[in-house]
């Protein structure tokens, strides 16, 4: 049977028919019970049964709310494309006088810290692993969450440049490229364990020199 959440307090069931309450918090309980269960077991191995179950609810009732396995990951991987948006690194185009350089590297310190964030990178790793099983929930995924932040800094370091009078003839094909180097950097630094902030920290330093150095080609 599929273990509990950590300090999760266990559904007990009452007679009658339930309030709205009691409705919110039994789709809340299946939603991280279930969210747990294919974190730790992934999509293949994980039941409807062992997730009822663990949520403390018949099986009836989970049926109830989704038709199978697959419309109930599609829920769980909507609240986390809805928390990849929550986390999205903050605008910095408020600031005045800020280089080109101090903005790439603040806005790629803010995103690999979202990327160590263990909900997210845990979401991330299943999303791309049964991203055969599910390519169009995988493909929403990408462009609300990979796709909307390269648009959202696209456009911040459009509006900087024009301020700034430096041009810039692809916005977004550059923040594309950062935001890949981003990605796969962190995606290889993981396979040796948690990354520190000072790993961070050196890498984005690089990868800032090595984009402001080849500024011409923006």
């Amino acid at each position: 049977m599929t273990a509990q959440p950590k300090g999760a307090t266990p559904f007990v069931a009452r007679r009658g028919r339930p309030s709205a309450d009691q409705v919110a918090a039994i789709e809340r309980r299946i939603l991280s019970v279930a969210c747990a269960t294919f974190l730790e077991h992934g999509f293949a191995h994980s039941s409807m049964d062992a997730i009822a179950a663990a949520a403390g609810v018949s099986k009836g009732t989970l049926y109830a709310r989704y038709a199978g396995k697959a419309e109930l990951f599609h829920a769980i991987a909507l609240e986390q494309i809805a928390a990849w948006r929550h986390h999205a690194p903050a605008p910095i185009r408020a600031e005045a006088g800020i280089t080109e350089s101090e903005r790439l590297y603040r806005y790629g310190i803010a995103f690999l810290a979202r990327m160590r964030m263990p909900e997210i990178a845990a979401f991330h790793h299943l999303i791309v692993a049964e991203a055969y099983r599910f390519p169009d929930l995988a493909r929403q995924f990408h462009d609300e969450g990979y796709g909307r932040a390269i648009d959202l800094f696209a456009e911040e370091l459009k509006a900087a440049a024009e301020g700034a009078r430096w041009p810039i003839g692809d916005p977004r094909g550059v923040v594309h490229a950062f935001i890949a180097a981003l990605l796969g950097w962190i995606g290889i630094q993981t396979l040796n364990g948690p990354v520190t902030d000072a790993a961070c920290e050196a890498y984005v330093a690089r990868l800032v020199a090595v984009f402001v150095g080849g500024r011409s080609g923006w």
